[in-house]
């Protein structure tokens, strides 16, 4: 039995010697067999050896991983590094969005142009100086016939400007609420405890069949509806035999099973329940138990904001995403954040 300390060292993903790190590690070896059971099974499958023949096709388990999974443990650092890679990517996203609202000729709808920060008055001079110089190029008849006129259109760089701040302006609270649809607070992720697995992708969209470009060709289209059927199939049979083996889809649906709070639905992530309840009841213990304020959570969060407003400047250098925050502006954005809503949000057969 572990000391109190020591609990919450694996608790909050920071085993890194001593008992604690053994017990991780045989969490570890105990998931990876299981693992291999459920995967042999699912090669077995009829189902899955239709959707799956390129997998499969003259491999043996060991040579090729049909679930391809990540390891089961990891460290609170680790967390931390994903989450603020998220923060990041979501910025990226902006841009991404920003580039998509334009159409082939150029052309924005200009209301929501308008509520993107068009009217700011940095961005207003920024605008006019793109005005006046469209104008000139227009004049000279550098642009092709049927461009659309200055006063309905912005360029992409412009537009990208814009665009930016709207996610800036949202409050730190917001940003991280957003990142927390799919991804966990370092201190506070099941994966810490070694006994949760991503499989196959951790795209949702690969899990819902989507891709991200549309499809170019007939060979586009069969090769989506391929990686669909496979997605579908593997929902299909975590949801129907992954308790055979002692695995459930923690992130269920959230309108199938009737989870009102907590993270989106993540097909990829599977716990081994057997091991993963019982360290949920003394999560409950160790973390939650005293007087508001000085439970092991409270304590936990002066820590995580350490390590998020430090990691960002390593990990965030160079990329154009606004003012980045201080550790006391990360503190007070997790105090307004309802931790326990993610942590117990579960599906049912998941929970102690």
């Amino acid at each position: 039995m572990l000391e109190p300390e020591e609990r919450v060292k694996v608790l909050t993903g920071r085993a890194t010697d001593g008992d604690s790190a053994a017990l991780v590690r045989k969490i570890g070896a105990h998931l990876h067999n299981r693992l291999t059971v459920m995967e042999q099974a699912m090669r077995e499958d009829r189902a899955i050896q239709e959707c799956h023949a390129d997998t499969l096709a003259g491999r043996r388990v060991g040579q090729e991983s049909l679930l391809k999974s990540q390891p089961g443990h990891r460290g609170f650092d680790a967390q931390a590094a994903i989450f603020c890679k998220a923060l990041l990517l979501v910025a990226e996203d902006v841009r991404k969005r920003a580039a998509a609202m334009l159409a082939s000729n150029g052309s924005i709808n200009l209301d929501a142009y308008n509520r993107l920060g068009k009217r700011d008055k940095d961005h207003r001079d920024k605008h006019d100086d793109y005005v006046e110089q469209q104008a000139r190029i227009r004049k000279e008849g550098k642009l092709p016939p049927g461009t659309p006129l200055l006063q309905d259109a912005v360029g992409p760089e412009p537009q990208l400007k814009f665009l930016l701040p709207h996610w800036t302006k949202l409050s730190l609270t917001d940003r991280f609420k957003f990142v927390m649809k799919y991804s966990s607070l370092p201190g506070t992720s099941r994966h810490h405890w070694g006994t949760d697995v991503d499989l196959i992708s951790a795209s949702s969209a690969w899990w819902k069949g989507e891709s991200p470009k549309p499809p170019k060709s007939k060979a586009d289209e069969k090769k989506q509806a391929n990686e669909a059927a496979k997605a579908k199939a593997l929902i299909a049979w975590f949801e129907e035999n992954g308790p055979d083996f002692g695995f459930t889809t923690v992130f269920s649906d959230r309108l199938k099973n009737n989870r009102p709070c907590g993270y989106e639905h993540e097909p990829w992530h599977q716990s081994e329940t057997r091991l993963s309840r019982g360290i949920a009841e003394i999560w409950q213990q160790e973390m939650e138990t005293g007087a508001p304020g000085e439970t092991g959570l409270d304590r936990l969060l002066p820590d995580i904001a350490e390590k998020l407003s430090s990691l960002q400047t390593s990990i965030c250098s160079g990329a154009r995403i606004g003012r980045q925050f201080e550790q006391a502006e990360a503190f007070n954005a997790l105090k307004e954040i309802n931790l326990r809503e993610y942590i117990h949000g579960i599906a049912p057969q998941a929970k102690p």
